[in-house]
This record gives C-alpha cells, structure tokens and sequence, in this order.
C-alpha cells in the first residue's frame, strides 16, 4: 500500500483574476438588452401585420359576398349609379367584423349599354384608430340574356 500524499493547496495571490470584472459584466447586460429590444420589435411589427392581414381578409370576404348578392339579382331589376367615394343610398353597407374592425363596402352599376352593366364593388376596413390598411376592389359585368 502506498502512503497518502499530501496534496498542497496552492494559495491565491491578491492580484490573480478570476471570474468577470463589473465592466465585462455590464457589457454583456448591454449586449443582451440590445437583443431583448430587437425581438421585441419583431413581435410589435408582427402582431401588426397581422391585424393588417385579418383587416383586409375581413374587406375582401365582405367584397365577395356583395358581389355575390348582386350577381343573384335578375337583371331587370338592377339599377344604375353608386359611388365608390361617398354613401349612396342603397349602393353601400356598412358591417362590423367582430375582432377586426369596421368594413364599408361600396359598389357602383354603370349601364355600358342597356343590355351591358359594369359592376365594381369596394371594401375598406376602417380603423377605430382611422388607420388605412388598404382597400379591396372586384370588378364584373353583367349581360341581359333573352
């Protein structure tokens, strides 16, 4: 069997360095604050674009049904006029699209001819806010058959 040995501990001296200094210590904080900031910024831009898209979503589906609507209607009973600018009566309506926002939808009849109408129907989510997150346009015609 062999003896234990002593096994000599070496003692620090005062001016060794171990572990991080206050400056290397507040420069890696910065460091992780700048990049805490820079995510934060994407999910801010992301939860907008988003809103943005469910906005437009919501005026394009709002678009399609009154297009639908007056695509149903017999011919003879379709009356020329609206304005895409301003509430006509009978050519707009306005709807609230739970979680999104206001959508008022517009739509004009034009009579190329008697037989011949150019139908344009006009979505646009408002904001409560009153930001424009664009406009949806759709565009027909309608013929008279016999």
């Amino acid at each position: 069997m062999k003896p234990h040995r002593k096994i000599a501990l070496r003692r620090r001296r005062p001016n060794d360095s171990a572990g991080f200094t206050l400056v290397e210590a507040v420069f890696a904080i910065l460091i992780f604050v700048i990049g805490i900031l820079a995510v934060s910024n994407l999910f801010l831009v992301a939860a907008s674009q988003t809103h943005r898209a469910a906005c437009l979503t919501a005026a394009t589906t709002q678009a399609s049904e009154a297009l639908d609507v007056l695509k149903a209607i017999p011919f003879d009973n379709l009356t020329p006029g609206g304005d895409l600018d301003g509430d006509e009566a009978g050519f707009n309506m306005h709807n609230h699209v739970p979680g999104v926002s206001m959508v008022v939808t517009r739509w004009t009849i034009e009579a190329v001819t008697p037989q011949f109408y150019y139908i344009t129907v006009q979505a646009e989510p408002v904001s409560a806010l009153g930001q424009n997150f664009g406009r949806v346009t759709f565009m027909t015609f309608r013929t008279k058959t016999t």
